[in-house]
């Protein structure tokens, strides 16, 4: 915020409606010292082919890619929440502050054609990512899950969910 103060009174000085920037004596926040913590699309790939086996891996690795979403979201989904006709899904997650909220992601039609194979697996009730007692995965289990993946595709670098939302 401090740098779009700065800018908005730099600008009211050079249009003459102020004589000087009182947020000139502002210091501006650091920058990161680094990027965000994401997974490498060479990665995405390999994982992508390590999981091609299993629908419902490929599928989850997809959805990731594709939208962004938190693991939470993921891990409660249901195929109530899912379009595959318009490409969307509603996730609930964890916003800012601890609060829940449901929010519209989309996917593209390599996802959907995952999706559609998933649900030819599991029928088109319940959890759209199930372990293997037919329950929703949880957030651990997506985590093990993923692990796994990585492990047979030998990633060295990120592959954590949250590494999805970065990338």
């Amino acid at each position: 915020y401090v740098r779009a103060v700065r800018r908005f009174f730099s600008w009211l000085e050079i249009e003459g409606m102020i004589e000087s920037s009182p947020a000139k004596r502002l210091e501006l926040p650091p920058l990161p010292d680094e990027p965000p913590k994401s997974i490498n699309l060479t990665d995405v790939q390999k994982m992508l082919t390590a999981a091609e086996e299993s629908p419902r891996d490929y599928a989850l690795l997809l959805f990731f890619a594709d939208t962004g979403a938190r693991v939470g979201g993921v891990a409660g989904l249901t195929w109530e929440d899912v379009s595959l006709d318009k490409g969307c899904a509603t996730v609930r997650e964890k916003g800012h502050g601890g609060k829940h909220k449901a929010r519209t992601v989309y996917f593209g039609t390599q996802t959907t054609t995952a999706l559609v194979r998933q649900r030819e697996q599991t029928g088109e009730a319940g959890s759209v990512f199930p372990g293997q007692r037919g329950k929703a995965l949880t957030e651990f289990g997506i985590y093990q899950a993923l692990k796994r993946i990585a492990e047979r595709a030998k990633i060295k670098g990120r592959w954590n969910p949250h590494s999805f939302r970065h990338s």
